[in-house]
């Protein structure tokens, strides 16, 4: 098995879904309830991939991405934002804070497959 996906949501439902779409990707799946647990979960292991809610307690999702950025460790790690706020303004500031990619909430499953393994592609280049 290659590296490791950790995801951050405190949704119970959508932590479901994700545990099944994310674990079809071949490698070993992660799940962080809050922001602050997903900063630490992604400075221990260092993953291949971060998806993240936007909405979290504790630290939101912008927070973990300045704070991952910030960090030479995990500055070239791949960020997948998810959110149910889909504004332009919303993504804009999702990709100033140097998320790799956006995909809205409610989360087509496919969508969230095919950005998670062209992300995880590209990070092998």
């Amino acid at each position: 098995m290659t590296g490791a996906i950790v995801f951050a949501e405190d949704d119970p439902t959508t932590t479901r879904l994700l545990l099944l779409t994310l674990g079809s990707l071949g490698r070993e799946v992660h799940h962080a309830a809050d922001g602050e647990a997903a900063l630490e979960m992604v400075r221990q292991l260092v993953p291949d991939l971060l998806v993240l809610d936007l909405n979290l307690p504790r630290r939101s999702g912008i927070e973990v991405v300045v704070a991952l950025r910030r960090d030479p460790k995990t500055r070239q790690l791949p960020i997948l934002v998810l959110s149910s706020a889909s504004q332009l303004d919303t993504q804009e500031r999702i990709r100033e804070a140097g998320a790799d990619d956006f995909l809205p909430k409610p989360v087509n499953l496919k969508d969230l497959r095919e950005h998670c393994q062209t992300l995880l592609d590209s990070s092998r280049s």
